[in-house]
């Protein structure tokens, strides 16, 4: 019985935190900006990547070409 409550308890718990994460994560009013790293030297892409990268871009998605012709789509919250 004692374990049941318990448990019960914990789960409760667990959906709270789950719910209060979720809506205090969701702001209505971020912006988002957009930049593209493209070229075919796969070097030269990745410091361009690693650059983006210390200034608070993410990486959102990518097109990696078969012909040699790379681009990395990423995004950033506007200030």
């Amino acid at each position: 019985m004692k374990k049941k409550i318990i448990v019960g308890v914990l789960v409760i718990g667990l959906l709270l935190c789950v719910t209060v994460m979720t809506f205090a994560q969701s702001k209505s009013n971020v912006r988002w900006e957009y930049t593209y790293v493209r070229g075919s030297n796969l070097d030269q892409i990745i410091i361009d990547s690693d650059k983006l990268g210390a200034e608070g871009w993410e990486l959102v998605t990518s097109n990696i070409g078969g012909s040699g012709n790379h681009t990395l789509f990423f995004k950033r919250i506007l200030p």
